[in-house]
């Protein structure tokens, strides 16, 4: 089997960036969710607050659905604590292996429900979609290459 350098490290970190985006711009269209990512150039990692929702409570629901998040520490960001007052956030880190469905399916859990019920998530019926994008991955990175040239 091949590894993921075979990719290569800008096609990981492409693919990254873009899953991050994706998530980012679904989870800033959700009412009562808000990111706080800035700069103008963003990583993959998206942070968000649900209103009214401790960010704790918020990543156990996400847990016990198999969205596997973390939230951040103040003291880890003194600069965001003290300047914007915006800690403790819901950290989601996508990467390369994540698929768009399990991206979708993280700003699904956070789209309103009735009863305002977080606790009700449930994992999905679905395996993690490592296997279904590595090789996704092998042909747009193969096509880039051979669209690039020598």
């Amino acid at each position: 089997m091949w590894q993921a350098l075979d990719l290569g490290l800008a096609a990981i970190a492409q693919r990254a960036v873009t899953l991050g985006d994706q998530l980012r711009d679904q989870l800033s269209g959700l009412p009562g969710v808000s990111t706080h990512d800035l700069g103008q150039t963003r990583c993959a990692i998206v942070t968000a607050k649900v209103k009214n929702r401790p960010a704790e409570e918020v990543a156990a629901a996400l847990g016990r659905a198999a969205v596997n998040v973390s939230t951040t520490v103040p003291e880890d960001n003194p600069l965001d604590t003290e300047d914007r007052g915006i800690h403790p956030l819901i950290r989601f880190s996508p990467h390369y292996y994540n698929t768009e469905d399990e991206i979708d399916h993280a700003a699904e859990l956070l789209a309103p429900r009735p009863n305002d019920r977080l606790a009700e998530f449930t994992a999905p019926d679905r395996p993690c979609g490592v296997a279904k994008v590595l090789p996704y991955l092998r042909r747009s990175t193969l096509s880039a290459a051979n669209e690039a040239g020598p």
